[in-house]
């Protein structure tokens, strides 16, 4: 017997399961408190994410490091980027320092293909630990460059769909020919943006990127962005102009990151010199929530809101009101969560259970989880509200609903694991209901969109180009022995690596919606 009675709406020949308004005392209650504690944390998320998927702008970690703790996470950021070698958060990785009694180990988390990413992680570290013993006679450039090729190569896959990218945002900026305005920024950007296209060589078009990534060029392009922005809406996209700067930000770090590796190489010869790269095995997740007979909206506001709370007909009305707007399919939206939810333990998550399940000591005691990407915004609430007291990570403040806690195999009153995990859900799903009714009461707190990943190419770098700045820089542009030339008269030609061409096919396999990424520094 189905324990769920949901409402089916047929729009523009599109079935669309609705959820229903009032409460029936038909079918079995919420008797499996483990399944009950999963249903009222995901019942607000759903909810958080139909009102907006983007909480605010991209958010700093809490904390106030030294300079030896920020080399330090520098490093292990960077180590995480690089072994980050596909789109999509399926080779999203975290890493954890531990100081152990015998060596320095390195715990290292993922999405998935863990194996494979310890195998390069310890290349990679091998690579880095040779650098810091090399006496006289070493060209540093050249070892920096082949270190560059080799981080570049393994994320071959990441970095053919970042270009893919870049290049559809340069075809959007002008789309029709003869398109750009008389206005000189716009052929300016136009001459330098055009001739980006045709490179097919990927490390060459990285260290491109790289070399201009402060140019003033890009702060034109970023200007740009910024007066498209202002008159773009709350559901709108991004401006192409600010996807380029995006991309070629991402591309950058492909050189930035592996070479800031081998610069703190140096002042960590201490840990490369003794220590292990270990994979952290990877955990259950919770099973995919479900709608049933309790899946109503007086239902999911009674296991939100006090039964006499004041304010529940005004939630009740509001969210009634904003289903019956146009195109506004706000109980549709929730009840697809559902279908969309694959839940997974997120790499951090996994990282912050290792090292506190085994009681794992931390180097310089930095309570300190690098990732690949920033965290989500669920992320974020756990190492929050965690009694491991983690430095909380950056974070790209977005709802991703196929995020899990780890699956307890023995969820009972009275087993630690179980009782930690209801106490942190719990604080979880308060601070999330709150977020819902100050959102429904109050102005939106949802943001314009913006990408996963932040690059060093930021917009408090856009600051305003004198114009005196711009008709001082000329450009010419040549394409030869595929590579991409710039003169300026303040920039000098970009240095292209010495390079085998790399293929530009790029797989199916590859496509997502968001281009991924790290919030690194420069």
């Amino acid at each position: 017997m189905s324990s769920a009675k949901h409402l089916f709406i047929v729009q523009n020949n599109i079935t669309y399961k609705q959820l229903p308004i009032d409460s029936v005392r038909v079918g079995p209650p919420r008797l499996n408190a483990y399944k009950r504690l999963l249903d009222r944390f995901y019942e607000p998320l759903f909810l958080l994410r139909v009102l907006g998927q983007t909480r605010g702008q991209h958010t700093v970690g809490s904390s106030n490091p030294s300079l030896e703790q920020a080399r330090r996470r520098k490093f292990l950021r960077n180590l995480a980027f690089v072994c980050d070698f596909t789109k999509g958060g399926v080779s999203c990785t975290a890493i954890g320092l531990e100081d152990s009694e015998t060596c320095y180990r390195f715990w290292i988390s993922s999405n998935a293909s863990v194996d494979k990413i310890v195998e390069f992680a310890k290349n990679a570290l091998s690579h880095l630990e040779r650098f810091t013993r090399i006496d006289g006679g070493f060209d540093e450039e050249q070892s920096r460059a082949n270190f560059i090729s080799f981080c570049l190569n393994f994320a071959i896959r990441r970095v053919k769909k970042e270009r893919q990218c870049l290049f559809q945002a340069i075809k959007q900026c002008y789309p029709i020919r003869g398109s750009v305005r008389t206005e000189q920024v716009d052929q300016l950007i136009k001459d330098w943006l055009e001739p980006i296209l045709e490179q097919d060589d990927c490390l060459a078009l990285c260290q491109y990127a790289y070399t201009y990534r402060k140019s003033a060029i890009t702060r034109i392009i970023g200007l740009k962005a910024q007066d498209e922005e202002r008159l773009m809406g709350l559901r709108d996209r991004r401006s192409p102009f600010a996807l380029v700067i995006h991309y070629l930000g991402r591309l950058a770090d492909h050189v930035r990151a592996p070479s800031q590796l081998v610069g703190d190489a140096y002042h960590l010869s201490q840990i490369l010199d003794s220590h292990q790269v270990v994979a952290i095995p990877c955990v259950p997740s919770v099973p995919r929530p479900a709608p049933d007979n309790l899946t109503t909206l007086d239902g999911i506001l009674n296991r939100m809101l006090k039964k006499d709370d004041p304010e529940r007909p005004q939630v009740k009305n509001s969210l009634l009101c904003m289903n019956s707007q146009s195109q506004s399919r706000t109980f549709e939206g929730f009840m697809e969560q559902y279908d969309k939810c694959t839940p997974q333990v997120h790499a951090e998550v996994q990282a912050l259970n290792h090292f506190f399940r085994l009681d794992l000591s931390f180097e310089g005691n930095d309570r300190y989880i690098a990732c690949s990407k920033p965290a989500c915004l669920c992320c974020e609430l756990y190492f929050r509200h965690h009694p491991a007291r983690m430095v909380v990570p950056d974070c790209h403040r977005k709802v991703w609903v196929n995020w899990s806690p780890q699956l307890v195999n023995n969820p009972t009153k009275g087993d630690p694991e179980y009782d930690l995990q209801v106490k942190v859900l719990n604080e979880m799903t308060s601070e999330i209901r709150r977020a819902v009714i100050a959102d429904i009461l109050g102005p939106s707190s949802s943001s314009p969109w913006h990408p996963d990943s932040q690059t060093a190419i930021s917009n408090d770098r856009w600051s305003r180009v004198d114009s005196e700045e711009l008709r001082g820089d000329t450009f010419r542009y040549s394409i030869a022995d595929g590579s991409l030339e710039t003169e300026a008269t303040e920039s000098s030609t970009a240095k292209v690596l010495g390079t085998k061409e790399l293929e530009t096919y790029v797989s199916d396999e590859d496509s997502d919606a968001d281009c991924g990424g790290v919030s690194l520094k420069i």
